[in-house]
């Protein structure tokens, strides 16, 4: 609710996922803090002079460095000003301490990136993630202390087949995450997946590269194929469970101000 503005406490990602993600292309791959203090005046300036209360940090992974992180939730929560605040990290780095943290520091949502439930479809897109009963603990966890969390999922991974992919979507159900974003593997320009995929690319123009859309001769799958895993997908949201569960949550932070 009302105005937003983002903000960045660090740049760069040394994590493996850089086969496929854009941040380290744009960013590097050497991680660059802000000094806390910096960050929190920037906040306090934009809450005083355009009433923002709002913030999105844009980091490729916000708790990346604990030491850097928990100074900087200290900072804001001893401004003692009702920040609303989104984060994009990943799950493998937040622990109680820092969900207790973030929490009162006022972040409202955590965006994660789930990718596939298949360890031999995250190897094939050199992907490391926890285990699928930690990743549901964690963010049931979370979750559960007040934060909401996006999963994001990422369908025709380069291992992925109609069957791995289904068994993504239906254990983004299981998590039952209060938002689910899923989007379609895209080996995007300059990353190292544009290399082994660019001689494979259908896509006319670049305005095609959405993440919506299969722009490559996938070796197991289709554009009909990924049309049936969407179409799945979108009903997500309009499961029994996640009605349940989550309605109440969304509705209650519509409300935010």
């Amino acid at each position: 609710n009302n105005k937003s503005i983002t903000i960045e406490g660090s740049r760069g990602c040394p994590y493996s996922c850089s086969f496929y993600c854009c941040y380290p292309n744009i960013q590097g791959n050497k991680l660059r803090l802000r000094e806390p203090k910096k960050i929190v005046n920037e906040m306090i300036y934009f809450y005083e002079k355009l009433n923002v209360k709002n913030f999105t940090f844009r980091d490729p992974v916000f708790s990346i460095s604990k030491k850097h992180v928990f100074d900087l939730l200290n900072k804001i929560i001893l401004t003692k000003k009702k920040f609303n605040i989104c984060v994009e990290t990943q799950l493998k780095d937040i622990d109680e301490e820092m969900t207790y943290l973030m929490k009162k520091a006022g972040v409202k949502l955590i965006y994660i990136g789930v990718e596939s439930s298949e360890l031999e479809v995250l190897e094939s897109a050199k992907r490391r993630n926890p285990s699928n009963k930690n990743i549901i603990e964690k963010v049931n966890f979370i979750e559960k202390s007040g934060i909401m969390i996006k999963c994001n999922y990422i369908l025709g991974l380069p291992a992925d087949n109609f069957k791995t992919s289904f068994k993504t979507i239906k254990f983004a159900e299981k998590i039952n995450s209060v938002f689910a974003q899923f989007t379609i593997f895209t080996p995007m320009p300059n990353t190292p997946a544009w290399k082994v995929y660019q001689d494979k690319i259908t896509a006319q123009k670049f305005e095609d590269f959405t993440m919506w859309d299969l722009i490559f001769d996938h070796e197991n799958l289709n554009k009909k194929d990924i049309e049936k895993l969407k179409n799945y997908a979108a009903y997500y949201y309009l499961k029994p469970k996640y009605i349940l569960k989550n309605y109440p949550i969304i509705l209650k932070n519509l409300f935010i101000s």
